[in-house]
């Protein structure tokens, strides 16, 4: 597992980022550990280095953990009571 990847690029470039929304992967010997943070709500995600021997199919399971960090955060800030 080679391949490095821009979280915060590929939220944006697959619309799911907004204003005090990030993302970001850090490659680890494991796989990597991708964490998404909004308004002081944080969801984590690890990608098995197992399951990633392509980049390609790296780069879409990092697309797919993004897009369920997103909708994870979506889910926590729509509890907070306004």
């Amino acid at each position: 597992m080679t391949a490095t990847f821009d979280a915060q690029a590929l939220a944006v470039k697959y619309g799911l980022d907004r204003p005090g929304r990030s993302f970001a992967v850090e490659a680890r010997a494991s796989g990597y550990f991708v964490t998404g943070t909004d308004s002081g709500h944080r969801a984590d995600a690890i990608l098995h280095a197992n399951q990633l021997t392509d980049p390609e199919a790296a780069k879409l399971a990092l697309i797919g953990a993004i897009q369920t960090l997103a909708y994870m955060l979506d889910i926590d800030l729509a509890a907070v009571p306004a």
